[in-house]
């Protein structure tokens, strides 16, 4: 969330001290921004993990151990 919030002021900054009196073109790389850090939100907390059985664990194991 903070790099969001830093290169949102860094457009800012750069808009301001290039256009200041021109068009407000920062809002759209910030829109972007926010767009994508929700959907990735969205995507992180809405999965519901997948049940692991025991044998599952078991034969991973076995795997790794080349049985």
């Amino acid at each position: 969330m903070r790099g969001l919030l830093g290169l949102s002021v860094l457009f800012v900054v750069i808009w301001f001290l290039t256009t200041p009196e021109g068009y407000f073109w920062p809002i759209w790389p910030i829109l972007g921004l926010g767009l994508n850090t929700v959907r990735s939100g969205i995507d992180a907390y809405s999965r519901k993990p997948g049940i692991i059985t025991e044998s599952q664990i078991d034969a991973e194991v076995r795997k790794l151990r080349g049985e």
